[in-house]
């Protein structure tokens, strides 16, 4: 081995890149103490790079090789256009001269960072999350991260053909830190993109989760094992050998390190499930593990949550959604809670997971078909710093000898599943139909609590009011000896794949004193929406518990012949004798249809038609100014115009600003109260509707300025159904502009009013339909293509004018609109009150 070279270089500013550390086929054996966060690799150290000059030389340490980049490559580093490129280069005599690459021109990138240094990103282009005072060289220096592909973000290095390999030793080698300053739903993104699906291939998403959670083990619980597989990394991509060759080390790496804390270990099992993997790229592994590098060891329970939704075309969800596990924990979990919890089903172990999380001092077990997945929960219980005893089951467990009996038990056990009835079989109560499952796995449950002990499980809808005779004379047995204490129905989408309508049933251990009443609850609010997928916001969790809880202290409360809503959550407490009256039904909606019905006439007078005066007052006014509007003849032919209105295209009329990313948008969260984000459907009439809008928690606007809303701004659905407008009025001030919308603000000397009008008139329309249906397979148009749209410019008297009477039509078109949804809303509380006996014609008369 040759000695090692070791560089001095004073640190003032720091850019980060690479510096040729020793003679070629050499290795950095030590580097100088006064070197901070310098990382050590064949050929190559990756160290703080001074661009001033070190005292007694002339020119700065020189690159070597030297990194280039293209115009377009900066750009979307930078987060900005490549004319943006081109016009720094244009009009900044100082902005770095252009090499001749091959033909190419390419830029030096220590020269770019550099110079981007000094140029701040405008706080209305910022993106979410960065802060104040980012540059524009910051933005490249974390965009910049060897391993990742080379036509769109890797550096080349001068001198090198498109084969050399050399450069590519130090592209993908893996470093620690690389990705500073990402935040953790950042580096999740990226595991869970695609980089992602390049290196799952045709393998499953459990198996790429595997590995994910597996390098996280390796990460946490063993340094030593985890900075040597950093070493085979490099030597696979320095070698160019086979991946599949570097992910057999992976796996064993991970089962030494499973057996070292003592979980099961198999030599192979690991590397014979990882070999599914599609033969994913040595470079590609390397990033990977950088974004390990970064992730906490409590991020399992965002990885799973990341996996439900990446995890949408594979069949039944594979876990239990983040939420529902929330309202269990909630339901059935206290801190500091001493119980033995046990899940037979037990899934990705989230449950447990979650359960640890809210107690800490419970006894953890669960059993699984699907060992893969016991393995994964196994280390992802550890991560989080709990311990769960996990054990292989089967699809049958009760069939199997009894376990230790459990004080709780929460489980997701799969839906509707089928499996054969043997001869031998005992059952708590009756066998249950061979068709499906479902009345196995609650009297498994149930049969495997503890004297005392409570169960949470949750349960297909049709579960709870099949006409099965079997099934109904179980649920008449589960009523009669006192184990169902509460049904809950979930609402649709819950589950990321699949429309499916779930419940949670409450059971108690058989031998409990048996409640008179079972108390239902339905979830049916409004709740939070991510993607596809439904999720239980916080304040549903807290209202479904805080009933529950008012039902147990005080039965009489909710009990009756209505039900109780709650923010958005029904109850309503039933009898056992009425719910044999309903064939043993255990569906809330067959006990809480009646949640609108009203108990008492009160609120409707003796003529119905007075809950209509102030509707009909405002459409009589509006009436009234529209019948005031009168026209003349314009002194023009069609194809022409009056004196002194002219022709110009939009974007001299307004300026125009496209809304957020789908991504950018997946990032926000929901709240029940916050600001505004507007989305196509809240436009309807040329006005923006307020009690669809989606709300969001304002803290997280962050970056987002430039969606920002104001009075008497245009709002135009721009992808889809392209075409739709709207006025934004005083109540949407400050509010944000919605992914798939346009956003057309009004220059000075242009009414807003008028600006509406133009573009909902025929001619605009007719020609915004067609641009839209030529540009992709989904209709869209963009602001440049929208901006040339050349409208008739009147003089601004004209503009008020022309929008005022338009602006009274549009209050006409509301106003009876509104008219008509009040009549709408009578007569369904009329029909409630007159089929209920509750008023009767007579009175009415």
């Amino acid at each position: 081995m040759r000695a090692a070279t070791t560089l001095e270089v004073p640190v003032t500013q720091l850019d980060e890149i690479l510096v040729a550390a020793s003679p070629r086929g050499g290795r950095v054996a030590q580097c100088d103490a006064r070197l901070p966060r310098c990382v050590l690799f064949r050929d190559y150290v990756v160290m703080p790079y001074d661009s001033t000059p070190p005292p007694g030389r002339a020119h700065a340490w020189s690159v070597a090789p030297e990194l280039l980049a293209t115009r377009r490559q900066i750009s979307q580093w930078a987060g900005v256009s490549r004319v943006a490129v081109t016009n720094w280069q244009r009009r900044h005599p100082d902005f770095p001269q252009p090499k001749d690459d091959g033909g190419m021109e390419r830029f030096s990138l220590s020269e770019v960072l550099a110079w981007l240094s000094a140029r701040r990103v405008p706080a209305a282009q910022r993106r979410g999350g960065e802060p104040e005072g980012i540059t524009y060289a910051d933005r490249v220096r974390r965009a910049v991260r060897p391993g990742t592909s080379q036509d769109s973000t890797t550096p080349r290095h001068g001198g090198e053909s498109e084969g050399t390999t050399d450069a590519g030793r130090v592209r993908r080698a893996v470093e620690p830190g690389t990705s500073r300053g990402s935040t953790t739903e950042e580096i999740l993104t990226e595991l869970f993109g695609p980089l992602g699906r390049r290196v799952r291939g045709s393998a499953s998403a459990a198996v790429y989760l595997h590995l994910v959670t597996g390098l996280l083990f390796l990460r946490h619980s063993d340094p030593a094992s985890w900075a040597g597989l950093r070493d085979d990394v490099h030597a696979a991509s320095d070698r160019q050998s086979d991946p599949q060759r570097l992910i057999r080390r992976i796996g064993g790496r991970i089962e030494a390190a499973r057996a070292a804390q003592g979980l099961p270990s198999s030599p192979g099992k690991a590397r014979t499930s990882f070999a599914a993997l599609g033969g994913p790229a040595a470079e590609d592994l390397g990033q990977i593990m950088r974004r390990c590098e970064d992730l906490p060891r409590t991020v399992f329970g965002d990885l799973l949550r990341h996996y439900e939704l990446w995890d949408t075309h594979s069949g039944p969800p594979a876990t239990t959604p983040r939420s529902l596990v929330e309202l269990i924990m909630a339901l059935f979990v206290r801190a500091g809670d001493q119980v033995h919890l046990h899940d037979p089903y037990a899934r990705a172990g989230e449950m447990l997971l979650g359960a640890w999380k809210a107690a800490g001092s419970v006894t953890l077990s669960g059993s699984g078909a699907d060992p893969d997945l016991c393995r994964l929960a196994e280390m992802g219980i550890r991560l989080s710093g709990g311990q769960a005893r996990l054990t292989p089951g089967s699809p049958t467990p009760w069939r199997e000898a009894p376990a230790a009996l459990a004080d709780l038990i929460v489980t997701n056990p799969p839906f509707n599943a089928t499996s054969t009835r043997a001869p031998y079989d005992t059952w708590l109560f009756d066998p249950p139909p061979a068709h499906n499952d479902n009345y196995a796995w609650l009297q498994h449950v149930l049969a495997s609590l503890a004297p005392g002990g409570k169960a949470g499980v949750v349960m297909p809808n049709r579960a709870a009011a099949s006409d099965d005779d079997r099934e109904q004379r179980l649920r008449q047995h589960m009523l009669d000896t006192g184990t169902v204490e509460f049904i809950v129905a979930l609402p649709r989408q819950l589950f990321a794949p699949t429309r499916v309508a779930a419940m949670l049933w409450g059971l108690r251990a058989p031998g409990t004193r048996p409640g008179d009443d079972v108390l239902f609850l339905e979830v049916h609010g409004r709740g939070q929406v991510s993607g596809q997928q439904r999720i239980l916001t916080t304040a549903e969790i807290s209202t479904v518990v805080a009933c529950l809880e008012q039902w147990r202290a005080c039965p009489a409360d909710l009990t009756g012949p209505t039900c109780v809503t709650y923010e958005g959550v029904s109850a309503r407490a039933v009898p056992r004798t009425e719910l044999a009256q309903h064939g043993y039904s255990l569906d809330p909606a067959d006990h809480l249809a009646a949640r609108t019905a009203p108990d008492r006439p009160a609120s409707t007078p003796h003529r119905p038609i007075r809950m209509l005066e102030e509707q009909l007052w405002l459409a009589e006014r509006a009436d009234a100014k529209v019948q005031d509007i009168s026209v003349d003849p314009g002194v023009t032919t069609v194809g022409d115009h009056p004196p002194g209105w002219s022709t110009v295209p939009l974007k001299e009329l307004c300026d125009l600003q496209s809304g957020p990313s789908h991504q950018t948008a997946r990032r926000l969260r929901d709240t029940e109260r916050g600001l505004g984000l507007v989305a196509p459907r809240d436009l309807v009439d040329r006005r923006v509707r307020t009690d669809t809008t989606r709300r969001i928690h304002p803290e997280q606007t962050d970056g987002m300025s430039r969606f920002t809303l104001r009075e008497n701004d245009i709002l135009f659905v721009r992808t889809g159904t392209v075409g739709p407008l709207a006025r934004v009025d005083a109540a949407q001030q400050g509010w944000l502009l919605g992914t798939n919308l346009m956003r057309l603000r009004a220059h000075d000397g242009v009414d807003p009013a008028y600006l509406l009008a133009v573009l909902s008139a025929r001619a605009a329309q007719s020609w915004i339909a067609r641009r839209a249906q030529s540009a992709t397979a989904i209709p869209s148009i963009s602001t440049s293509t929208l901006g040339s749209l050349r409208l008739p410019r009147p003089p601004l008297s004209e503009q008020q004018r022309i929008g005022a009477v338009l602006t009274d039509l549009d209050n006409q078109i509301i106003a009876h609109r509104a008219l008509a949804d009040a009549a709408d809303r009578l007569r369904t509380d009329l029909a409630d009150h007159l089929t209920t006996g509750l008023l009767t014609t007579t009175e009415l008369r």
